[in-house]
């Protein structure tokens, strides 16, 4: 009788608690974990719970949640099969704005929000937005894990090599859609090395299920080592936190994604702290693309006491975007698009009262005027963004120029360890940022690379940023077999990769007390800076390549420019 009161009681302050939007478990939406039944359906019901419950504790009791959507699976599948084309078309076929998509759990609205799942994962089966962020506020995520299926890059074992032809085994069982035609992007990862390296190679095809003919030329490769195909490139991410303010993600893993693992867009103050981007053990591939990417954020970005290994490409990137103006029939509105650049919230960018807009040259960036907003028009409809301006703006001025947003996020690098990766480490171009204590092994391309640059639209200028107390060891691995110029580099690349050089566009940049081990190429590559300064860092070779550059000293010695 006791133990009966007792349970009548537990389940009746449970349901009060859910009520006032307290604590609630996804087992009380009927999410039972371990059990091999799609959770989709209880997890979609705990999502609009806390939609509408304000100062919800969301709880998943640890264990395996499956989650999966028929169109989000369709989509999977007919991105890896080639209906939709191979390689980069995937991408230009999917990830565009317009085209329909799956979201996971959508949380939009939500206001102080924990989500706890240490324990708990989500084995997912379909290409999809997992978990999308979108106007809220308060929001923290723990512990979370998430893994797929079928894992989205294809791993396989090369077995001979013959003149310019490849063989390589995988399990078809495993990677399922890829029975008749390998199709994707390709690259090599060395697993003694624990380095990536020769991307974009040839088609590959599979003359029987589990078997890879793959010709590519170079043939930098040797048998034993890792053939990786990915499906495509872009796309939705599996965090998505868009236009919200004050968002933690904390201890969450996140073992494989069809794109990017964390994209902050239009969101003020983000913290990521202790998080995990890496392949489950046995694989050697983690996210598609970029493990984090954050556009137009504000206030700060804070990446701390986390862990990067086996993204296919940066681990983070921030920026805002190069605009380009067009002329209204009122002198003191603009229209401002995004263009020949990657939409990676899939998201309009647009600026908000009050912000100052910087209008510089096309072809050298240098700056010519600020105006600020006064008025912001966005149209969702029609994908259109109008600004008003506190002057007018000429149709001469539009024509010759961009417009970004100086209103920038404060990015805060912090005691990170990268390994064994493709691309880069952090690739920073916001003025103002700190990177430092990080342990950064293995990159295929340069460590770092700061500075905004035209060849992705992607804005700003770097000023008064600190680099200090960083470990930085086997980086920019291509250059071993590239040996081009523009790859030197190997922990510090800053460019801007303007057309024509004016004023210098980066400034202010402190590189001290870092220790740069066995990399490859120069140390530092700079293009188009000033008033630099590198001291106290331990590098047996220190070497810098200088374009378009002055004052730029070493030890409080001025280099001559090259």
């Amino acid at each position: 009788m006791k133990k009966t009161l007792f349970a009548l009681c537990s389940a009746l302050a449970l349901i009060i608690s859910a009520c006032n939007g307290k604590t609630v478990s996804v087992k009380d939406f009927g999410a039972i974990p371990d059990d091999g039944i799609n959770d989709a359906e209880a997890l979609r019901k705990a999502a609009e719970y806390c939609r509408t419950h304000a100062g919800t504790t969301l709880v998943f009791p640890a264990g395996v949640y499956d989650f999966s959507d028929p169109e989000a699976a369709k989509i999977e599948r007919e991105a890896i099969d080639g209906t939709y084309g191979w390689g980069l078309q995937v991408q230009r076929y999917l990830f565009i704005p317009t085209k329909p998509y799956v979201t996971g759990l959508d949380f939009t609205g939500a206001k102080d929000l924990t989500i706890e799942g240490y324990g708990a994962k989500l084995m997912v089966e379909g290409w999809m937005e997992l978990l999308a962020f979108i106007r809220c506020k308060n929001v923290t995520v723990k512990g979370l894990q998430v893994d797929y299926k079928r894992h989205n890059n294809i791993e396989a074992v090369i077995t001979n090599i013959t003149g310019d032809t490849i063989k390589a085994e995988f399990d078809p069982e495993y990677y399922k859609y890829s029975d008749k035609l390998v199709q994707g992007r390709t690259e090599f990862f060395d697993p003694v090395a624990g380095q990536f390296f020769d991307c974009d190679g040839g088609l590959a095809g599979s003359p029987e299920p589990g078997k890879v003919l793959f010709k590519y030329t170079k043939n930098n490769a040797k048998v034993g080592d890792i053939l990786v195909i990915r499906h495509g490139g872009h796309y939705r991410p599996c965090y998505m936190l868009r236009e919200s303010k004050n968002v933690t993600l904390k201890d969450i893993i996140i073992y494989s994604f069809p794109g990017m693992g964390v994209v902050g867009h239009e969101t003020e103050n983000i913290l990521l702290d202790g998080i995990q981007i890496v392949p489950y053990p046995g694989r050697y591939t983690s996210t598609t693309t970029d493990a984090t990417h954050f556009t137009s954020c504000r206030g700060n970005i804070t990446i701390q006491n986390c862990m990067f290994r086996g993204c296919l490409d940066d681990c983070t990137n921030i920026h805002n975007y190069y605009w380009y103006p067009y002329a209204q029939e009122d002198p003191n509105k603009v229209e401002i698009r995004v263009e020949n650049a990657d939409l990676h919230a899939q998201s309009l960018d647009y600026p908000h009262k009050g912000d100052t807009l910087n209008l510089i040259h096309r072809r050298t960036l240098e700056h010519f005027e600020k105006f600020v907003v006064k008025a912001v028009d966005t149209s969702w409809v029609d994908w259109k963004v109008v600004v008003t301006l506190d002057r007018p703006i000429t149709p001469e001025q539009c024509d010759s120029c961009f417009m970004y947003n100086n209103t920038f996020t404060y990015a805060n690098i912090v005691n990170n360890t990268v390994i064994s990766k493709s691309g880069r480490a952090f690739y920073v171009k916001v003025p103002r940022a700190y990177v430092g204590y990080n342990k950064i092994f293995r990159t295929s391309m340069s460590a770092l690379k700061l500075g905004g640059e035209l060849w992705w639209h992607e804005a700003g200028p770097i000023r008064d940023m600190i680099v200090e107390h960083n470990y930085i060891s086997e980086c920019n691995y291509l250059y071993k077999f590239l040996q081009m110029p523009d790859w030197d580099g190997s922990a510090i690349y800053v460019t801007s990769d303007v057309e024509e050089h004016g004023p210098y566009v980066n400034s202010g940049l402190i590189v001290r007390n870092n220790v740069f081990a066995d990399n490859y190429g120069k140390t530092v590559y700079l293009n188009d800076c000033e008033n630099c300064q590198f001291y106290d860092n331990v590098c047996p070779d220190f070497g810098i390549t200088q374009i378009h550059c002055r004052n730029i000293s070493v030890n409080g010695k001025v280099l001559e420019a090259e």
